[in-house]
């Protein structure tokens, strides 16, 4: 058995409407009117109903499309125009790598005529055939007229669709959001009003679309009459099908999408004991505000969420297979040169932060040589040049001014006036000295002295050395300072506290 595929041009095209276009503007076109819904992100946020009588002024949904240009424009066609068609193909060896519909359609259908399909069905008992239902349109006004403009414009064009076939996936998928899936395998009733094609009726089973019907909704009858209308139609639907449910052995299933009012009245109906499921848009969309009686909105939304059978004829096929370049070459094609510009910008302004610095480095190079060879002009006698370049160094090193400690000796011997403290010896060293690797210098002072406190305690002695340690931080504020004293060598000499004492102030002057 032969396994059906759609041709590339409509599964890349489904794929991309199912996937991607989340922003989409639905024209729905059916007997009575023109149906525009906005939707975004499965929420319609705008809508407009023209009339038949009002379809030719151009006004009317050119203002409305104006307003999301960002979007992409479905159109779902359901008017008189559409036909349907059932086919048995067959499939000849000849043509066993052709799609035989495609073919089909290329023999019976003229390029003008819009066309899609579903396969329902193939069989291969003595030879194989492929069941299909096909819905049809000749490419005229109203919806010539609304693509010609939305290609004028540079409107973003999605695809044709035909509601009769849809309805296959949104029966479907009603029956999987109510959790009614055992009803798939059943003959399906389908009926709903809608204000685009009035009360419409619809025999499926499985794939196949069977029959479709619109019926005019008496606008100025009660929902008892409409209630007459409707199983009036179903009856007549179950009689002129009774043969092929009973051939099949099928069960029958009716389902009424209706607003709340019809949906009361209608549950009461009986059709034979088939089973009946009566829902409003609340059992499909939980956060629907008010039940409606005209339901193209839940119509255009479910179709929105998936959609199925792409219509296409020569014209509308380039459009499309425009729109797929476009998609999966052009924009990767401008996005992939975006990115090397960037990257050759990124390589322009690191190549010229590169030539600042190979400048600066030059300059430095240059600055060198120039005292190199002052350098060799004042030591013309110096003929090694690793001789010559430390003389170079030991020049500069000579010229960078060293930390001396006299600032900081004289200060301190300012403060030493205090007859409790007795020098015995200063030292001084300068730390980390290399004045090419190590610029900032510091120094260390060593203090040997004696601290003595007349006539007092050890512990006024050692309180009154504190305060002396205390006011020597304060004075020299910006230096390290700390001291060694032994308690063991304390000494008293008649009342004389003598304490030996060491203290180490380090640090820098500030002046470098």
């Amino acid at each position: 058995m032969t396994k059906f595929k759609q041709p590339k041009t409509r599964v890349f095209a489904n794929l991309l409407h199912n996937t991607f276009y989340r922003k989409t503007v639905i024209i729905l076109i059916g007997n009575k009117g023109m149906f525009l819904g906005a939707i975004n992100n499965n929420k319609i946020i705008d809508h407009l109903f023209i009339s038949t009588g009002d379809q030719e002024e151009l006004e009317k949904y050119t203002n409305f499309l104006q307003k999301f240009k960002g979007y992409y424009i479905f159109f779902l066609l359901d008017n008189n125009e559409c036909a349907l068609h059932h086919e048995l193909v067959p499939v000849f060896q000849s043509i066993v790598k052709a799609n035989p519909v495609e073919e089909f359609i290329k023999e019976h259908f003229s390029e003008e005529d819009i066309v899609a399909y579903n396969v329902y069905s193939i069989t291969t008992k003595t030879s194989e055939n492929w069941a299909v239902v096909l819905a049809s349109q000749t490419y005229q006004p109203p919806l010539s007229k609304i693509l010609s403009y939305i290609l004028e414009n540079s409107l973003k064009f999605g695809g044709i669709y035909f509601l009769n076939l849809e309805l296959k996936t949104i029966i479907d998928r009603v029956l999987k959001i109510t959790g009614n899936t055992d009803c798939n395998n059943n003959l399906q009733i389908f009926v709903s009003i809608l204000n685009a094609s009035s009360i419409k009726c619809v025999v499926k089973h499985h794939g196949n679309i069977i029959s479709v019907k619109s019926v005019d909704y008496p606008v100025d009858k009660s929902w008892e009459y409409v209630q007459g209308i409707i199983e009036h139609e179903v009856s007549d639907c179950l009689i002129l099908h009774k043969n092929y449910i009973n051939s099949n052995e099928l069960n029958a299933c009716v389902i009424f999408l209706v607003n709340k009012e019809l949906q009361l009245l209608l549950q009461q109906s009986a059709f034979n004991a088939h089973r009946i499921v009566c829902l409003t848009e609340q059992d499909i969309f939980k956060n629907a505000a008010d039940s409606t009686l005209l339901l193209d909105s839940v119509i255009v939304k479910l179709f929105a969420e998936r959609k199925s059978f792409l219509g296409l004829n020569s014209k509308i096929r380039a459009v499309i297979q425009l729109d797929l370049v476009n998609k999966w070459m052009f924009k990767p094609f401008i996005g992939g040169v975006i990115t090397l510009i960037l990257l050759l910008i990124g390589i322009k302004m690191e190549t010229q932060l590169n030539q600042k610095q190979m400048t600066v480095l030059n300059d430095k190079y240059h600055k060198i040589a120039w005292e190199y060879r002052t350098i060799k002009q004042k030591y013309p006698d110096i003929k090694d040049v690793t001789n010559l370049a430390d003389l170079y160094s030991f020049d500069k090193l000579l010229k960078i001014p060293v930390l001396t400690p006299f600032d900081l000796l004289k200060q301190l011997l300012n403060n030493l006036s205090d007859a409790k403290v007795h020098l015995n010896k200063i030292s001084w060293q300068l730390n980390d000295y290399d004045n090419i690797i190590s610029p900032k210098q510091s120094m260390q002072v060593e203090i040997s002295m004696k601290f003595i406190n007349n006539d007092s305690s050890i512990i006024e002695s050692l309180s009154a050395f504190n305060e002396y340690i205390s006011n020597l931080r304060k004075r020299f504020s910006g230096f390290d300072i700390s001291y060694t004293r032994s308690t063991d060598k304390i000494t008293n000499l008649f009342g004389n506290i003598v304490m030996p004492v060491t203290i180490i102030i380090s640090g820098s002057d500030g002046s470098r």
